[in-house]
């Protein structure tokens, strides 16, 4: 638990992260891409925006038996949620608007991390 948490920190730069598992299955990075390229994404404003798929697409992964994918709020252009993953290359994160999957990115400021 301790380890996801240093991880999380250092990679997101916040340390305000709660990991809910004592143990994490890393996801290896081909199957987080293979994941979000199957993944359904219809974006609808209010109703399955960025907080809906990062709960939804956090449960896809658990599903599949990789506990290692949490969620991101934060701030990205205001309010924002998205989903954060401890892969076997390190960690990468999930942007729902987009499906890009990147390690950081200019702009985003993750406050609180639920893994």
């Amino acid at each position: 638990m301790f380890k996801a948490w240093w991880e999380i920190f250092k990679a997101l730069r916040t340390p305000f992260t709660l990991p809910l598992d004592t143990d994490y299955n890393r996801i290896p990075l081909h199957s987080l891409s293979l994941l979000r390229s199957t993944f359904p994404f219809n974006y609808v404003r209010n109703y399955f925006d960025c907080d809906d798929f990062a709960w939804v697409f956090k449960g896809a992964a658990s599903v599949n038996q990789f506990n290692c994918v949490g969620l991101v709020i934060g701030w990205w252009h205001g309010l924002h949620c998205w989903n954060v993953a401890l892969t076997d290359q390190g960690v990468y994160q999930i942007e729902p608007q987009t499906g890009e999957i990147f390690t950081w990115k200019k702009g985003y400021v993750p406050l609180f991390v639920i893994l």
